[in-house]
């Protein structure tokens, strides 16, 4: 009788045990799965990460033409990233370089602005065996890059925006000069007038300078607007520059008069905003440890947050084509999809 009790005890604490596991992961399950809602519900779920692609190098900028993403990785130059998936995108090529900073893709060539090689004409045709094909030694410190037409803009840590004539890919020719713009990171290039982004060297006064380019041999300055924090990008729509700053937020300035561009908003983007884009009335800002942030900009005097993603390590470039938004975040390149209609 005493067995049978004892049997009856062991096969009850067997089942208590097995009731309070089953309890127990059910919790941990639950848990999670609440988790993973509240940070759908916390990021805007209008976004989702659909793919990913890391790189050897130190990605900063990012550029997107047909169904490849070309991102600038430091030391390890330029590679060539297969979008056609989305899901798994795919590096095809690369071309080590000094040290890329920036890259304007067009019409099958590849044109990097390397801090350490100066302005590298690449032939992008095979892409696969992406080529260099000319390479201007002499413009060491090159920092960005906008190609139009027949021209390549290049901005240049040491005070000068620099014209080149590419018609010929071969034998780039450097046909203008601006002096004295201070330290240049970025450039945009509207119609015939240059949008750089500028520091001093003391760090005291920064901003944006208008540089007339419709004699492409004579550039002059003709406006600015300045300010005693860090600026790092620039991109322009219409009457408006949009330049992300990096104490966290985007300016955005009236250049319909461009010897006097005026301040009319500004918005916080929480961390360091390095890059920006613009598409249809929507700023896309990739704002470092706080990834990408969506800024409605239809009323550029009343700018406000759309949608918010957090993206792995640091955003530091950002490209939107289509529904999609590529990231370049310092350990490769992040695809988001746009669900908003």
């Amino acid at each position: 009788m005493i067995k049978i009790k004892m049997h009856t005890l062991k096969l009850l604490i067997i089942l208590s045990i097995l009731i309070i596991l089953f309890f127990f992961f059910f919790y941990i399950i639950s848990c999670n799965n609440t988790k993973n809602e509240n940070f759908i519900d916390e990021s805007f779920s209008e976004y989702e990460i659909i793919g990913g692609c890391e790189t050897p190098g130190f990605s900063k900028k990012v550029f997107i033409n047909n169904h490849y993403a070309y991102i600038t990785d430091g030391k390890w130059g330029l590679q060539v990233i297969d979008i056609s998936n989305k899901e798994i995108p795919q590096i095809i090529g690369n071309v080590k370089t000094g040290w890329a900073w920036d890259a304007f893709i067009s019409n099958g060539y590849g044109y990097i602005a390397d801090y350490a090689d100066g302005l590298l004409i690449l032939d992008l045709k095979d892409k696969e065996n992406p080529k260099i094909i000319s390479r201007d030694n002499l413009l060491i410190e090159a920092t960005s890059i906008y190609v139009k037409e027949s021209f390549a803009y290049i901005a240049h840590h040491q005070n000068k925006l620099l014209i080149f004539d590419i018609s010929n890919t071969t034998n780039p020719i450097l046909v203008g000069t601006c002096d004295n713009l201070g330290w240049l990171y970025d450039i945009y290039v509207d119609e015939d007038f240059g949008f750089v982004i500028f520091r001093s060297e003391d760090g005291n006064e920064n901003g944006l300078e208008i540089i007339d380019l419709s004699n492409k041999e004579s550039p002059f300055l003709i406006g600015s607007w300045t300010t005693n924090n860090n600026v790092n990008s620039v991109s322009v729509h219409g009457n408006y520059a949009y330049i992300a700053g990096g104490e966290g937020e985007l300016n955005i300035i009236d250049i319909s008069n461009k010897e006097n561009p005026q301040v009319i908003a500004s918005y916080d983007t929480e961390d360091y905003a390095t890059d920006v884009f613009i598409k249809d009335n929507y700023a896309y800002i990739a704002d470092g440890k706080k990834g990408i942030k969506k800024i409605d900009i239809e009323d550029n005097n009343n700018p406000y947050i759309m949608q918010s993603w957090d993206v792995p390590h640091y955003s530091s470039g950002v490209f939107v084509e289509g529904n999609y938004i590529y990231v370049a975040n310092y350990k490769g390149l992040i695809i988001l999809e746009d669900k908003r209609k």
